[in-house]
C-alpha cells in the first residue's frame, strides 16, 4: 500500500504524539509512593516507583532512606550494628490506589517518636538494659507497637536528667505500661 508522504508524517506524528502521551501520562498518573520502615533499626524509607498506569509493572524506582530518632538511639548505643535491612510496607497510594496500608504503618509512629528514643537512651544509660531491649522487642511487633508509642508520650520532654528520676518515671509507669502490652497481644 502506497501512502503519500502528506499521510506518513500525519502517522508518524499521531505516533509520536501517542508515545508522549503515554510517557506524560505514566509520569502524572502512574506514580505509587509508598514508605518502609526497617523492623531491625526503625530507619524509614520512602519509595516512588513508575508504573505503567492502572497496572503494577514498574518501569522505574527510586528510594531514600533516613535515620528516625529510634534508628539514630540504637546505633549510637551498639544494640544495633551495620545490617541488611528488613523492610517493612507502611503506607502508600497512587496509580489507581487510594490508601494501601501494611503492619508497618503501626511500627512507624514508634521509630519517629523522640519520646521513645529518650526512653530507650535512659535505659541504655542508668543500666535499665533489660527494659530497653524488650521495649525493641515490642516496638518492633506491629500488635504491641503502639504500647510503646504510648510510653514514649509520657516521657519528659527534656530527657532524664539522673538515675533516680528515670527509676522514679520507670517504676510509676511500669504497671500501666505492663497492662496495656497484655491488652494489645490480646487483640
Amino acid at each position: 500500500m502506497n501512502t503519500n508522504p502528506a499521510q506518513r508524517k500525519r502517522r508518524i506524528a499521531l505516533f509520536v504524539a501517542v508515545v508522549a502521551l503515554l510517557l506524560a501520562g505514566s509520569a502524572l498518573f502512574g506514580a505509587f509512593s509508598f514508605s518502609s520502615v526497617c523492623t531491625r533499626c526503625g530507619a524509614i524509607r520512602d519509595t516512588t516507583e513508575w508504573q505503567i498506569p492502572l497496572t503494577r509493572a514498574t518501569i522505574f524506582r527510586m528510594s531514600s532512606e533516613h535515620q528516625t530518632p529510634v534508628s539514630t538511639e540504637l546505633f549510637r548505643s551498639g544494640v544495633v550494628s551495620k545490617h541488611e535491612h528488613q523492610w517493612l510496607f507502611s503506607s502508600g497510594g497512587g496509580n489507581g490506589v487510594t490508601c494501601a496500608i501494611g503492619e508497618g504503618r503501626h511500627i512507624r509512629p514508634v521509630v519517629q517518636s523522640d519520646g521513645v528514643a529518650s526512653v530507650l537512651a535512659a535505659g541504655q544509660r542508668f543500666g535499665e538494659v533489660q527494659f530497653r531491649d524488650r521495649l525493641v522487642r515490642l516496638m518492633f511487633d506491629s500488635k504491641t507497637s503502639e504500647a510503646v508509642r504510648g510510653l514514649g508520650l509520657c516521657a519528659p520532654t527534656n530527657g532524664f536528667t539522673d538515675a533516680t528520676e528515670f527509676h522514679t518515671w520507670l517504676s510509676r509507669e511500669t504497671e500501666f505500661f505492663d497492662e496495656m502490652v497484655t491488652m494489645y497481644q490480646k487483640r
